[in-house]
């Protein structure tokens, strides 16, 4: 997707026997399963991206921001996103024909399934072909080329969009904050180097 854009500027019993109760050892109880960190609701606070792709013989750098307000839900085998109060993400691209500028609009919810593993220090896997929801985003290549509104979930599922983690992350967790790390090539060959943050809402 990153290359994409830059082209298009060059862009989860005691068992009774009739009358007789044969007794047994009393057995401890299970250890209580502890609760992986990464569990819970968080907030969008602020990613870093980096994606470099080569167009044409031409090195080209990416840079996004923004997002801020996204909110994510993560249970021990999904997460979902919820985009009714994402801001805009911002993209810019150093192209051959100049700097190029995009805006994308993220709105309505998405969701997926993840493994989770560890605990302070772990991984978050999604599970991008799994992407299900109504979420939409729209694409502006400044100042004035709108690619309109589409739908999320295909763009997730065949690893075109910019925004959502689409594979594995590493995880490093508090009980205030969560960061996902990622270095990791695209589908079209460039490679994306990002740290997004979360801060739990509950």
């Amino acid at each position: 997707m990153f290359s994409k854009i830059a082209s298009f500027g060059a862009v989860g019993a005691l068992a009774l026997g009739g009358m007789a109760v044969l007794a047994t050892p009393a057995q401890a109880a299970p250890a209580a399963v502890k609760k992986k960190c990464a569990i819970g609701s968080w907030r969008l606070s602020g990613q870093a991206t980096t994606n470099v792709a080569v167009v044409g013989g031409k090195k080209i750098v990416t840079k996004m921001s923004g997002g801020t307000g996204t909110k994510l839900k993560i249970t021990t085998s999904t997460a979902s996103y919820d985009f009714s109060k994402s801001k805009p993400v911002w993209m810019v691209a150093n192209t051959p024909n100049g700097v190029l500028k995009a805006k994308f609009t993220y709105r309505k919810t998405l969701k997926y399934a993840v493994k989770l593993t560890g605990g302070a220090k772990g991984t978050f896997t999604p599970k991008a072909k799994t992407a299900t929801g109504p979420a939409t985003v729209r694409a502006v290549i400044l100042p004035d080329i709108d690619g309109g509104v589409q739908r999320l979930a295909p763009q997730v599922r065949s690893g075109d969009d910019v925004f959502v983690v689409r594979v594995k992350a590493l995880s490093l967790c508090t009980k205030k904050t969560l960061t996902l790390s990622q270095k990791h090539g695209e589908p079209d060959g460039s490679t994306t180097t990002r740290k997004v943050i979360y801060r739990r809402t509950k």
